[in-house]
């Protein structure tokens, strides 16, 4: 195989046009200047050292099994500066995504990479690559763009159709090219240009999931050193979370959090702190049943209104006797700051005491389809908490925003409303909240 075919080069070509273009700009220029300044930062050259070191032994040991030669050097660069660095930069989704790892080795074995090998095989005339190259790209935008907005789904369909043709045509010129000369397709060659990038991803893999497990520690080891009392506590607390906790990261990070409420002003602190920790996730894994007569277990009713997006962080203490976990805010309609619904859950360690759905309206103009929104959930949460549904006063009080108490089952279900300052825009917020005693 060449060493650049027509597609890379005419794809070189406008990027350079690119850059030239920009580099005029003044703006442009100082933006770019920044992101370069940004990306060759201290800390990142020294990951930057280590994947490098990384690749070549990756490298050197395939070439001594036979399974890399010098033919592929332009292959591995173009994947260094292309897959590695974007897996290194999303080494955050290994935390985030239990699939990580699974997603990526099948991705590695996709039909999808087959026939992207074959396409990319052969290219067309220089000058219908430089033509080829922009219109694609422009084509492409313009789908992007018109997946934001439904009055362009008509845009959106027909580019659809308009690549699945360009695709298929792609696949039946590389077949024919193929067909004719099978020779100069099926050699080792070849074959090796197809396999490395995929074996290089896997042999990288373990690397990115390193690097997470660093950059998981670095953001713990910030968090506690503001709330460690002094250097030597801080460093203590650094080897006896590694000890403890190890490649448990997210457990690492949790433990970190919980100590904005703990203080770490011995070693001692340090150590039950870690101690607590454990404990509440091994109880976690094993709650003991609460009566509804004293609430409700703390991690089912975090998990009430998961599936509506109002899922909680853990349940976490503040002290002993208070502990409590959140939902982030789920937004309803549009606008800078838009209205938003969130879930919060309060009591004790093993006993949830407290149901509160929050509505914040910021947009009055836009307040029907949050409350009808408000009134869903609430209902959501009243049959999941107490098997209910709510009455016809309760919900007639929900969208009037008025304030209203009752009782049902022991429990204590209370309405408030709060104007915010400036009453003249309407603006106010509404809670729905399950009391225990």
């Amino acid at each position: 195989m060449e060493v650049f075919n027509n597609r890379e080069i005419a794809t070189l070509v406008w990027l350079l046009i690119a850059l030239a273009w920009c580099l005029r700009h003044e703006k442009i220029r100082i933006g770019l200047g920044n992101v370069i300044r940004a990306a060759f930062a201290k800390p990142l050259l020294k990951i930057y050292a280590l994947m490098f070191s990384y690749i070549i032994t990756m490298v050197y040991f395939l070439y001594e099994f036979g399974l890399w030669g010098f033919e592929q050097t332009k292959s591995t660069l173009v994947w260094t500066f292309s897959v590695a660095l974007v897996s290194l930069f999303r080494h955050k989704e290994i935390q985030e995504n239990p699939e990580y790892f699974k997603k990526s080795l099948l991705d590695n074995f996709n039909l999808v990479i087959v026939i992207e090998f074959i396409v990319t095989f052969y290219s067309f005339h220089i000058l219908f690559e430089l033509a080829f190259i922009p219109a694609v790209a422009l084509l492409a935008g313009v789908h992007a763009y018109s997946g934001f907005d439904d009055k362009y789904k008509l845009v959106e369909n027909l580019l659809d159709k308009f690549f699945m043709a360009l695709g298929v045509f792609l696949l039946i010129y590389a077949g024919h090219n193929i067909i004719i000369g099978l020779a100069g397709f099926a050699t080792m060659e070849t074959l090796t240009d197809f396999y490395i990038p995929p074996v290089l991803s896997i042999l990288f893999l373990p690397f990115v999931y390193l690097i997470s497990v660093y950059s998981s520690y670095e953001r713990a080891f910030i968090r506690i050193g503001s709330n460690a009392a002094d250097r030597k506590i801080l460093r203590y607390a650094k080897w006896r979370s590694i000890i403890a906790f190890h490649f448990r990261t997210r457990l690492m990070e949790r433990w970190a959090h919980s100590t904005f409420f703990n203080q770490l002003g011995s070693y001692q602190d340090v150590n039950n702190t870690i101690k607590r920790m454990k404990k509440i996730v091994a109880y976690e894994k094993a709650p003991e049943p609460v009566p509804l007569k004293d609430g409700w277990c703390p991690y089912e009713a975090k998990e009430y209104l998961k599936k509506y997006g109002l899922g909680t962080g853990y349940y976490t203490s503040i002290d002993d006797d208070e502990w409590f976990a959140n939902s982030d805010y789920l937004d309803v309609g549009d606008g800078i700051i838009p209205n938003s619904i969130a879930y919060y859950v309060s009591g004790t360690r093993k006993a949830a005491k407290g149901l509160k759905l929050k509505l914040a309206i910021h947009q009055p103009e836009e307040e029907d389809p949050a409350i009808e929104r408000f009134v869903e959930l609430s209902n959501e949460l009243l049959s999941r908490a107490l098997g209910a549904t709510i009455v016809d006063d309760l919900e007639k009080a929900l969208r009037g925003g008025h304030a209203v108490s009752g009782e049902f089952e022991n429990k204590a279900i209370t309405i408030t409303r709060e104007d915010w300052p400036d009453s003249k825009t309407g603006q106010y917020g509404l809670e729905f909240l399950i009391l225990s005693p």
